[in-house]
């Protein structure tokens, strides 16, 4: 198949999935075919930019042409749907995060997927930032160095938390990424998990403003997230993340404050995505990608996903133990599937 043009539908037109369908435009061995979104004034105008059919939702998009894969970028909770139609429909498919929102809906689609040929890959994106992965290629090439703890703390705007619709949350939202770059650099499981959240600002949201959590790691060490979104409006599009990740030979630090850029203009400060995706002379460029270029590497030479749909349902399961653990005040031990 190297030599095939694989064709793709890109369902959901927001802020993610038209800067996949850009990218997607932009690589030679791929071809956009539709964009789909329940929003039809998007998804024309993204259709009309990229000279493409411009769909209602992920059937009229699967009815109005032949593709050979999915990109499904929908806000968080609406992704089981169109998942599973593609899956029924035979198409390779990209899964932006999280999976689902709750563990009977990832279980579902995970299933679905099994004992199927094609790639299903997930879009946790901090598998592919250069940070995460020199931390994750140093740890591989020490066999005889063992993780100690490894702490988070990540702050984000206000304007995160406000413009999410219903059905997701602080956990699968943020704390999603944390999990997934976890198991990614370190290789470990999560085996206990207890969490705390309060819910002040955001309370007429349902949703929480800080989330604590402590987990245990199959090595024995700990593993802690300490996460909100009700940073001040003024802080734009702003994240204040770090991490710490300590061995018994030496600790690294990542520290990731808006991008290193800001902008100040009579708005207040604004701080350009220079990693996710930008422009560079020209051609749109950045982890989102990278990662397509893989998931097309993927599909036509018969690669492994860098992370694929087990990625995802473990990522969910932590977020649903995490849940659980809020709710009822008590550790949780998260269940695999057999």
């Amino acid at each position: 198949m190297k030599d095939t043009i694989v064709k793709i539908g890109v369902v959901g037109t927001g802020l993610f999935g038209s800067r996949h369908a850009r990218v997607l435009a932009g690589i030679p061995r791929c071809k956009v075919m539709a964009v789909a979104d329940t929003d039809m004034d998007k998804a024309r105008r993204l259709g009309e930019e990229l000279n493409v059919i411009a769909c209602n939702n992920v059937h009229e998009l699967l009815e109005a042409c032949k593709v050979d894969a999915l990109v499904i970028a929908l806000p968080d909770a609406l992704h089981l749907e169109p998942a599973l139609a593609g899956i029924g429909a035979g198409c390779h498919i990209l899964l932006e995060k999280p999976m689902a929102t709750t563990l009977p809906d990832a279980t579902l689609l995970y299933r679905a997927a099994q004992d199927r040929k094609q790639v299903f890959m997930m879009g946790h994106i901090m598998r592919w930032d250069p940070r995460y992965i020199e931390v994750a290629a140093a740890l591989r090439q020490r066999t005889d160095e063992t993780v100690l703890n490894v702490s988070v703390r990540k702050g984000l705007s206000i304007g995160s938390a406000l413009h999410q619709l219903p059905g997701t949350n602080l956990v699968y939202h943020v704390a999603v990424h944390d999990i997934d770059a976890l198991r990614f650099m370190t290789g470990l499981k999560i085996t206990e998990v207890y969490a705390t959240a309060t819910q002040q600002i955001l309370r007429q949201k349902q949703l929480h403003d800080h989330l604590a959590v402590i987990c245990k790691l199959s090595n024995g060490a700990l593993f802690t997230i300490n996460a909100g979104w009700v940073l001040p409006a003024g802080t734009g599009t702003a994240m204040d993340v770090s991490w710490n990740l300590v061995t018994d030979r030496r600790s690294f630090y990542i520290d990731i404050q808006n991008g290193g850029l800001r902008v100040l203009d009579g708005a207040g400060f604004q701080y350009p995505d220079g990693f996710r995706y930008q422009q560079r002379h020209g051609v749109h460029a950045g982890f989102i990608r990278e990662m397509d270029e893989h998931f097309i590497d993927c599909i036509l030479t018969g690669a492994k996903p860098i992370a694929d749909f087990e990625d995802g349902w473990i990522s969910v399961l932590i977020c649903d133990s995490i849940l659980k653990s809020i709710k009822t005040g008590t550790p949780q031990i998260p269940q695999l599937l057999v």
